[in-house]
């Protein structure tokens, strides 16, 4: 939730936006807007004092995206937010929070990715109330 809340706050403070954007995107101001309304609204879904949006977790490792070897897999019409054995499993690739915060000064982009935080927050992006911005309608990159 801070992650997203403190890219909400400043999305142009991060590398993430230069390298993920194109120039030529980056130089209209409302796509920093939206981009910054977008993260927003993540950590505000994943607050648990927000009630506007609640979200249901499960851990059910039936699902199609849990039987492909998914970490999680969001699905916007129901809030539910599932997550498979993949996310809970130290050998598939995740690193704890912690790790990513503790390595902060050696971490590059592929790496905080990878963290369960950042898994979490993008599992939200696949919310239409998440993506939806006041400046563009529903947000695309």
């Amino acid at each position: 939730m801070k992650m997203a809340l403190e890219v909400g706050n400043g999305a142009g403070r991060f590398k993430f936006y230069e390298t993920f954007f194109s120039k030529q995107t980056r130089k209209d101001p409302a796509h920093k807007t939206a981009v910054e309304q977008v993260f927003m609204n993540s950590g505000n879904m994943l607050w648990s004092g927000n009630h506007d949006h609640d979200i249901t977790v499960k851990c059910n490792a039936q699902t199609a995206g849990c039987l492909k070897e998914w970490y999680a897999h969001f699905n916007s019409g129901t809030n539910i937010m599932n997550f498979c054995p993949n996310f809970f499993d130290p050998k598939k690739g995740l690193f704890p929070t912690q790790t990513s915060i503790d390595n902060c000064k050696k971490l590059d982009l592929r790496s905080a990715q990878r963290s369960r935080s950042a898994i979490i927050v993008h599992e939200t992006a696949h919310s239409s109330w998440v993506m939806e911005t006041k400046t563009n309608g529903r947000f695309k990159a």
